[in-house]
């Protein structure tokens, strides 16, 4: 598979809910990181809005969804701002563990 082909991954959540996932681009990271990342100018001290770059990077790497708890519901950024917290946090540690290399990766 070519590393420019986009990478999905399908996470269960239980309940016959599965969420597929992407891996996150080159792009896609550093747009989050800019939009969420403030450099005061006079004090050179740096800010992150990690709670809105963790929003974003579960927003920008949700592909789809299927199952009963997500018939008739789109993925959009109000649907989900509406999963409950323990889906959210799952799918942000699969999204965390989906784009961190395996030992093996790291040595080719």
């Amino acid at each position: 598979m070519s590393f420019l082909a986009e990478q999905t991954k399908a996470i269960d959540v239980g309940g016959g809910n599965v969420v597929t996932i992407r891996k996150i681009t080159f792009g896609t990271r550093q747009r989050i990181l800019a939009k969420h990342t403030k450099l005061d100018a006079r004090t050179q001290d740096m800010s992150i809005d990690h709670a809105m770059m963790r929003f974003d990077q579960l927003r920008l790497n949700i592909v789809s969804w299927t199952g009963p708890d997500f018939d008739g519901f789109g993925v959009t950024d109000e649907n989900i701002e509406r999963l409950p917290v323990e889906i959210a946090d799952q799918l942000l540690n699969a999204i965390d563990e989906f784009n961190t290399l395996s030992d093996e990766e790291k040595k080719v």
